[in-house]
């Protein structure tokens, strides 16, 4: 069976929701889950220090550019989870 275009963009976007949702039989998920886990503690650690060291710069950057990406992709996929289809 062939997809169109927008039948293969509406199948990865549903693949993507599964992942970025909590679904505890789902090991992709689990691992996005304990990865954004893992993000926030790791994002934290510059605010616990009065040191300007430019690690923590580089940490701040990566973990919001993480933040970010988290979420457009809960945006774009927010039609799966409202279950309005596009109006969502």
């Amino acid at each position: 069976m062939k997809y169109s275009h927008d039948q293969s963009s509406q199948c990865l976007l549903h693949k993507i929701y599964n992942i970025i949702e909590v679904h505890e039989n789902y090991k992709p998920s689990q691992v996005y889950s304990y990865f954004m886990i893992a993000t926030v503690f790791i994002s934290l650690i510059p605010l616990f220090t009065r040191n300007e060291i430019d690690l923590f710069h580089i940490i701040e950057s990566v973990t919001v550019t993480i933040f970010i990406g988290d979420y457009v992709l809960r945006w774009i996929t927010c039609q799966y989870k409202i279950k309005k289809g596009m109006k969502s």
